[in-house]
């Protein structure tokens, strides 16, 4: 028999109205239970490299496990072994101060306390030489120096880029620092050549001390001599300075600021003998024996825009009403461009008028002196005014005419130190 089925399509009814299966998909049907039989039969296999690969993971974690502990140990007995390392470790760093080394100061100080001074120099400029006593010189300090163009300097008449200043000390000579700097301004005058200016004799304070002075120019060298009796004893401080244009002034500037810096070296009873008075503004210096400048005032003339520059006076005398009598006035009036002649005529009338009507009279045995005033010719006026003298000077470096009032109660003895004061005026001051 035919089998009927063998040639229906899948899915094609049979005679009895059926659907029959056909052989592919038994097949398929097989194919799919085979597979199944199939992965059964592989898993065992898979199961096993599982394993195998999570083997090999936790080996490698517990060997990296290990090599961590082995570090971790060996940091410990390092670090317990070593407690330098266990501090640098755990204990925070100290901040480093760098501490740059002092520089020694140039400034230096010689004491001489035999013959009572002291001197500053500076060891970056200056060499100080102590030189002993022989039988022609007496002792000196000498502070020096050497300018770029200065040769060899063995003695000061080698100087001729540089400055020098030498303290030279005389164990009681016999005569006083006048005489002793007259003797010495007749040797240079005898000794230098024509061209050689040697200058007169003035007054300086040096530390409270009255110091006879002069100064020589061109000798080739330059000097400013000082003479100090202090005690029994007279020191003589010379400057010596020599150069080209701009660097002489230089010089002469440094070695005054060395004297500047002389002490002498007193008990502490003992009073300077003279102080300085300067100003910048009206450009005038002087000295007096230490006259208060701040106790006192004076009649001053009527004069619009007259300033005051000091009154100095000596509180020890006074008249029964205890008013101080020895004064003296200092006063500045600018010039304006009026010549000094059209103002001193001024003055006069003024004076004269004001004296009528104060005194309700004519003033009488007017006078007029010439005096010096740092060496300049001053006018003083005598019985002009009616409470005292007058004195009129034309500044010679500044744009003022200088007005002084002595009163007319003033002592001689006053007088004279007033005299002593003008004789020490100055009409330079340069700005330290």
């Amino acid at each position: 028999m035919v089998d009927k089925t063998a040639n229906l399509e899948v899915g094609q009814p049979d005679n009895s109205g059926q659907v029959q299966p056909t052989g592919d998909l038994e097949n398929s049907s097989n194919k799919i239970e085979n597979s199944g039989e199939g992965n059964q039969k592989a898993s065992p296999k898979g199961n096993q490299k599982q394993k195998k690969r999570f083997h090999m993971s936790f080996l490698l974690k517990l060997l990296l496990l290990g090599a961590a502990a082995f570090l971790a140990v060996f940091a410990y007995l390092v670090i317990t072994q070593n407690p330098a390392v266990m501090r640098d470790e755990l204990e925070p760093e100290e901040p480093q101060v760098i501490t740059k080394p002092e520089l020694e100061n140039p400034i230096k100080t010689y004491t001489s306390e035999k013959f009572k001074f002291s001197i500053q120099y500076n060891t970056d400029i200056h060499e100080f030489e102590r030189r002993a006593a022989f039988s022609t010189q007496p002792p000196q300090f000498v502070i020096t120096h050497q300018g770029a163009n200065q040769a060899d300097l063995d003695t000061e008449k080698d100087l001729t880029d540089g400055y020098i200043v030498k303290i030279s000390a005389y164990e009681n000579p016999g005569i006083d620092a006048l005489v002793s700097a007259q003797r010495k301004r007749e040797k240079f005058t005898l000794e230098c050549p024509e061209i050689t200016e040697v200058r007169e004799i003035y007054s300086r304070n040096i530390d409270g001390a009255e110091a006879k002075s002069f100064e020589v120019i061109n000798c080739p060298q330059n000097y400013v001599e000082n003479f100090i009796g202090f005690g029994d004893d007279v020191l003589e401080i010379t400057q010596i300075y020599r150069g080209d244009i701009g660097f002489k002034q230089s010089y002469r500037a440094q070695t005054d600021e060395i004297v500047r810096n002389f002490k002498l070296l007193r008990d502490p009873e003992e009073a300077p003998e003279i102080a300085s008075f300067e100003s910048l503004e009206y450009q005038l210096s002087f000295i007096h024996p230490v006259l208060n400048a701040k106790c006192c005032s004076v009649t001053a003339p009527s004069i619009e825009g007259l300033e005051k520059v000091v009154v100095l006076a000596d509180a020890s005398e006074t008249d029964e009403e205890g008013n101080v009598l020895n004064k003296l006035g200092i006063f500045a009036y600018p010039s304006k461009g009026k010549s000094f002649d059209l103002f001193l005529n001024e003055q006069k009338q003024a004076l004269i008028q004001e004296f009528k009507i104060v005194e309700e009279e004519n003033p009488t045995n007017l006078r007029e002196e010439v005096v010096s005033v740092g060496g300049r010719d001053a006018y003083k006026l005598v019985n002009y005014a009616w409470w005292g003298d007058i004195v009129f000077l034309e500044h010679p470096n500044a744009n003022y005419f200088l007005v002084f009032v002595i009163p007319e109660d003033a002592t001689e003895d006053f007088s004279a130190v007033v005299g002593e004061i003008f004789a020490s005026f100055g009409f330079v001051v340069e700005e330290e």
